[in-house]
């Protein structure tokens, strides 16, 4: 490098793996072939330095302690948040019609309970979508079964409908008989009143028509 910048010096060099150059460092010389142009000579850091790979990037360890402290801070935070839920699970409370929805309802609560939470570190999305990822089997299963009871809600529902309408129709039926008998029973009525005031008329007129006949005869019997 310093035979390119025409110089004796100016770049350091050690003899040894240990850097020498620190940072990177530049030289500007005009370009021994073309006067026109500035050559700009570059010297970084030695790759190979010794120190710097005790250093290592030391950061390694750090890094993993770093990344284990995330790991269990937020496999412990999720299971704080996560086991009342897990208990309900348990306990079957999702297991009805329409209990998908209401899981997805408190999972999405819990998730957001669960970002909100500070210094969780570099892996909290990670082991919150491998946890989320190991519940996946009992999500799966609660879905099926919320789907089959629904479908059987459904049924019973038709069923149900059914029934009712019969019974609807049973009453309706039964309303319209009485009526109908009440009806023929007033129709009867009447007619055995009408009957009995032709009778009594008649009675009374064949009563006059004798009452006549005999002044009649009696007149008859004078003269």
């Amino acid at each position: 490098m310093n035979k390119l910048a025409g110089k004796k010096k100016g770049f350091s060099l050690g003899s040894t793996l240990q850097s020498h150059t620190k940072g990177i460092w530049m030289w500007c010389v005009l370009h021994p072939e073309k006067p026109d142009r500035t050559l700009v000579l570059l010297d970084t850091e030695g790759l190979g330095d010794v120190e710097k790979a005790k250093l290592d990037k030391k950061q390694d360890d750090f890094c993993n302690q770093n990344l284990k402290a995330s790991e269990d801070h937020c496999s412990a935070l999720l299971k704080d948040i996560f086991s009342p839920l897990e208990e309900d699970v348990k306990q079957g409370i999702y297991l009805k019609p329409g209990g998908y929805h209401l899981l997805m309802e408190k999972r999405q609560e819990l998730k957001k309970k669960y970002v909100q939470e500070p210094r969780k570190g570099i892996q909290a999305e990670e082991i919150l979508q491998e946890y989320l990822k190991s519940r996946e089997s009992v999500t799966d299963v609660i879905l099926q079964t919320d789907q089959m009871l629904s479908e059987k809600e459904k049924l019973i529902e038709v069923e149900r409908v059914k029934a009712e309408s019969a019974r609807a129709a049973a009453t309706m039926l039964e309303e319209m008989q009485i009526r109908n008998q009440q009806m023929m029973e007033e129709k009867e009525k009447s007619h055995q009143e009408h009957v009995k005031q032709l009778t009594e008329k008649m009675e009374r007129e064949r009563a006059q028509l004798l009452e006549e006949q005999e002044r009649t005869l009696a007149l008859k019997l004078q003269v």
